[in-house]
């Protein structure tokens, strides 16, 4: 938890005000008690990051597939589309 005078430093006190208006007015609405609190930082959420490759990985095939079928001036066989990519990795590959 962070500290309290890291808290005012972070949040002037018509925030903190503004925060307890909000909490009193939330708390009054439900038989649930609001406990508002300041961390210095959020979790890593691992599967956001796969959500995230997976997600341009597959926005990068479809404007490559786009471009192949409607580009008419990138004639290039559909199979050296796929290798393509993977080229400058392997060049630079150590050798067994």
């Amino acid at each position: 938890m962070i500290p309290e005078r890291e808290i005012r430093r972070l949040f002037s006190a018509d925030d903190l005000q503004r925060i307890r208006a909000s909490v009193d007015a939330a708390e009054g609405r439900t038989a649930g008690e609001i406990v508002p609190y300041v961390v210095g930082a959020s979790d890593v959420y691992e599967s956001a990051v796969w959500k995230g490759a997976t997600l341009g990985a597959l926005l990068a095939a479809l404007i490559a597939a786009l471009v192949q079928t409607f580009g008419e001036f990138w004639d290039l066989a559909p199979l050296l589309w796929i290798a393509l990519p993977t080229a400058p990795a392997s060049a630079r590959s150590p050798r067994a």
